[in-house]
């Protein structure tokens, strides 16, 4: 989930803000710098002290280093979402037919990379280079926003006494295809798949699914809880994709 659309927290943080800046601030100025009845902010002072982020009014270590975290991971997401909108001004496209340089071309996605082409689309730019079928082209002062139809991502658990032998696991299709453990990459290579993600999987396996494509993950039982929490930092990144295990 985005830290933005963390509410609660993003309130804590600010009341914390609040305290640390200005420490003679009654609840009713506070509340009137945020938009919150003084009640509400009395709330949250309580929520506070519970979590052991204040303490007699005053904002202790804890709190500090939980001001510092919210702020920094904010910073970090907003950054990448301001980095992503500037993308969107001159990028790179597989040509999906003949074009020419100076080309109105529209904008769509297809398996995992974006392509260009004639038609009416609800992202469009102008080609830089003539291109040829397959061949990537610039184009630039791009309009509107590339529709993207996230994928599904599929989570295949392999027991640790699994043999591949006994065909007791069978593998769904998929566009792509991921290995965590050892014994998974065994597994799909001994099915004969192409493993197409052995490395930072949880965050390969999340991006595929979210530029489109549907993904399948093996992942060796004794890795799973750590490879849920990849998967939950993962959507932070690209956003939230769904997924179901096998």
């Amino acid at each position: 989930m985005y830290e933005l659309r963390d509410r609660k927290r993003i309130t804590l943080a600010l009341i914390l803000y609040e305290l640390l800046k200005e420490r003679s601030g009654t609840l009713r100025t506070i509340g009137e710098r945020m938009g919150i009845s003084p009640q509400g902010v009395a709330n949250y002072l309580k929520d506070l002290e519970k979590l052991g982020f204040v303490r007699e009014a005053r904002i202790t270590k804890e709190g500090i280093e939980f001001l510092h975290q919210t702020f920094a991971g904010l910073r970090t997401e907003i950054s990448g979402i301001v980095s992503n909108l500037n993308l969107v001004l001159s990028t790179d496209a597989v040509a999906g037919e003949f074009i020419r340089a100076g080309e109105t071309v529209s904008l769509y996605m297809r398996k995992g990379l974006l392509h260009a082409g004639r038609g009416s689309g609800e992202a469009e730019g102008v080609a830089v280079v003539d291109a040829r079928p397959g061949e990537v082209v610039r184009v630039q002062g791009m309009r509107g926003i590339v529709p993207i139809e996230r994928g599904r991502l599929r989570i295949v658990i392999l027991e640790s006494e699994v043999s591949v032998s006994k065909g007791k696991i069978q593998l769904p299709d998929g566009d792509v295809y991921g290995a965590y453990g050892l014994r998974a990459l065994q597994f799909l290579e001994r099915s004969g798949r192409h493993v197409d993600i052995r490395f930072s999987v949880p965050d390969g396996c999340v991006e595929s699914a979210a530029l489109g494509l549907n993904a399948v993950c093996v992942v060796t039982k004794d890795m799973l809880y750590v490879f849920l929490k990849g998967i939950q930092e993962a959507m932070q990144k690209y956003g939230e994709v769904k997924y179901e295990f096998i």
